[in-house]
């Protein structure tokens, strides 16, 4: 698996997953509900077609957007995202 980059502190990034076969992409799409336009969007590619390409096994669907995509529909299958407060700014002087 490959490794994002650590915060600067040794602390190791997290693990990218491998990149996916075009039937775990349609199968995450579909568990997700999600149509490909609005998979697309999640991941931040501003066209359904490449959506289309991955899932057609026309281009490889990067690991990053693959981890990513499972973090944000809940499919991850080690971590999961989770909400944090932020504590207010204080006011600058």
């Amino acid at each position: 698996m490959a490794r994002l980059p650590g915060d600067g502190a040794g602390v190791p990034g997290p693990e990218l997953l491998p990149a996916p076969s075009p039937t775990q992409v349609a199968g995450a799409r579909a568990a997700a509900g999600h149509t490909q336009a609005k998979a697309a969007a999640l991941i931040g590619v501003n066209r359904w077609q490449t959506w289309s390409e991955y899932e057609g096994g026309k281009s490889p669907m990067p690991a990053l957007s693959w981890t990513f995509y499972l973090l944000a529909t809940g499919q991850h299958p080690e971590l999961q995202l989770a909400s944090r407060r932020v504590a207010p700014r204080s006011p600058r002087k």
